[in-house]
């Protein structure tokens, strides 16, 4: 999957960087990446929304604001994935929070990535923000996801229609 998004995400995480905007409109396909990636760098993967919360913790759902306090309050090694967060960055409270965090995160090796469809990032936070866009889904990703919901439906296909299959869905 995207292994130069993967290998682009490692290199910014891995340098330091402590605010990564991902724009993506495929939420779950970025999450799985997302998921690799802080395996790669040897950290857990903790996602928040809004409505949600912080992980198997449920705390922080409600506000931008409340996600940031529970991550505050996390101090192991960590990738944050922030998954409603490009509609909320223009909240006082929590654009403040999240400036006076970005230190505290490089010492916990900690990286925050902000997920969603489009970033119009504050002037604040332009110069903090590492910025990726998924690119759309090769022929190999591809081939490999129509495999398994094959395996799941328990269907074999012919090669040849596998390419097809695959070569008509470039680009959609």
């Amino acid at each position: 999957m995207s292994g130069g998004t993967a290998d682009e995400l490692r290199e910014l995480i891995r340098s330091g960087w402590r605010l990564i905007a991902l724009e993506t409109f495929e939420e779950e396909r970025a999450v799985n990446l997302l998921e690799r990636v802080a395996q790669a760098c040897e950290r857990r993967c903790v996602s928040w929304s809004l409505a949600s919360g912080l992980g198997l913790s449920e705390s922080g759902e409600g506000s931008f604001d409340a996600g940031l306090l529970a991550i505050e309050a996390d101090e192991e090694p960590a990738l944050f994935v922030m998954l409603d967060a490009h509609r909320l960055l223009d909240h006082d409270t929590a654009l403040r929070r999240l400036r006076d965090l970005l230190p505290t995160l490089g010492a916990r090796r900690q990286c925050i990535v902000l997920v969603g469809p489009v970033f119009d990032l504050p002037m604040e936070l332009v110069r903090e923000a590492g910025r990726i866009e998924l690119p759309l889904p090769a022929a190999a990703e591809l081939r490999h996801l129509f495999g398994r919901v094959l395996e799941q439906c328990g269907q074999e296909v012919e090669n040849a229609h596998m390419g097809d299959a695959v070569r008509g869905s470039l680009g959609l």
